[in-house]
């Protein structure tokens, strides 16, 4: 009998806002291939996760081509465009690491505009788009350390989705 042969149809949203690269790259897969999926963002966006067939945040992420299968990868504007332009620091949280008690840490949860207890997933991006660092549950702070370790001064992306499934985008600047 034939081998079943099956397509992967991968689409960006909002078009042209970012990429998918697919490995192995072929136009069909063969019955229980294993496909790496991974997501770029253009200049201005962070990717903020997967739809249609995939679901969740991971990236790069595989899929198993069992049918004809269609994802989406979905990119978020980051406010205010091009970080490099900006002059005001009212638009960053600055955070300054250091153990004084000062500026130490960000508190999500007291955000003007939302109840400590509607807040959902944080997620912390560095500038090139990576995620390096996701709190799913309270208490929504952050101490500007992955691992255990203090990041590189610089701007990184916040981002949290509510459970009302309101979402804000914010910019974070580490002093050191």
């Amino acid at each position: 009998g034939s081998t079943q042969t099956y397509s992967l149809t991968v689409s960006v949203s909002p078009s042209g806002e970012g990429s998918v690269s697919k490995n192995p790259n072929k136009t069909t897969y063969t019955a229980g291939e294993v496909v790496q999926l991974t997501a770029q963002a253009a200049s201005g966006y962070v990717f903020s996760g997967w739809g249609g067939d995939l679901s969740g945040t991971a990236n790069p992420t595989t899929i198993v081509m069992n049918s004809n299968k269609s994802v989406v990868a979905v990119f978020s504007r980051v406010d205010g465009g091009g970080v490099e332009g900006d002059s005001l620091v009212s638009d960053y949280i600055v955070l300054t690491p250091d153990g004084d008690g000062k500026g130490d840490r960000v508190d999500f949860s007291f955000d003007k505009n939302l109840t400590p207890t509607l807040v959902g997933v944080v997620n912390i991006y560095s500038i090139d788009g990576r995620r390096i660092k996701v709190i799913e549950s309270a208490p929504y702070i952050w101490d500007g350390k992955v691992d255990g370790k203090y990041v590189r001064s610089g701007v990184y992306i916040y981002e949290y989705k509510t459970e009302k499934g309101e979402k804000k985008i914010g910019k974070i600047l580490i002093v050191k």
